[in-house]
């Protein structure tokens, strides 16, 4: 019996390891509607908008678990939205879950039922947020992108700085350094030979 029982214990640790599964999104999908559907054709119709808020926000925490799928995750966040803006009068606070929304979501719509001029005013900015997010993206990726080619192609020509070299890989900078140095010995004579100036010889 206390085998029995220590084996059970493992089987529903492992199975809260377990990624969802289709049938486990399924059922969160299932909650976390029905939550949305009590806020909105209840507690929204009836102006009880802290209920609703409270219901939606308990949805939320159901969806970001990541058991439901993207499409509910969307709808919920859209649904706090519709509360926020349109019953508690915090465009703000719903512009940013309907940027959520269109994140989890790109084709999430506004239910025609539900919709006033200013929430689709604000979800309207909601689209341009999430679409300017996405064209500051893409040029980050390209300027990265051109910056890296840049670089790249500056490492394979490998001469910015070298000295051309003439015929045979000679360095034509060192034979220049190397006549003027003969040209300084034929003037002066070699190096260790100490001149003397003519009124000193004379002198002498």
């Amino acid at each position: 019996m206390q085998r029995s029982f220590r084996s059970l214990f493992w089987g529903v640790g492992l199975l809260a390891l377990l990624p969802s599964t289709p049938v486990q999104a399924a059922t969160q999908d299932a909650a976390a509607q029905e939550l949305a559907d009590q806020a909105i054709f209840t507690d929204y119709l009836q102006l009880d908008f802290k209920s609703g808020e409270k219901k939606l926000k308990k949805a939320i925490q159901l969806c970001e678990k990541g058991a439901c799928s993207a499409n509910v995750a969307a709808q919920v966040h859209r649904d706090l939205a519709v509360i926020y803006i349109t019953g508690m009068k915090r465009s703000e606070d719903g512009r940013q879950l309907l940027v959520k929304a269109l994140h989890l979501d790109p084709n999430i719509a506004l239910d025609a039922d539900l919709t006033t001029p200013e929430l689709i005013r604000v979800f309207a900015a909601a689209k341009e947020d999430v679409a300017q997010e996405e064209s500051d993206r893409k040029a980050a990726v390209g300027a990265a992108a051109v910056g890296g080619a840049a670089v790249a192609a500056g490492a394979a020509s490998g001469d910015g700085d070298v000295e051309l070299t003439g015929e045979g890989g000679v360095d034509d900078g060192a034979d220049r350094r190397a006549e003027d140095r003969a040209g300084d010995r034929e003037l002066h004579g070699p190096a260790d030979v100490q001149h003397v100036p003519p009124a000193v010889a004379a002198a002498g």
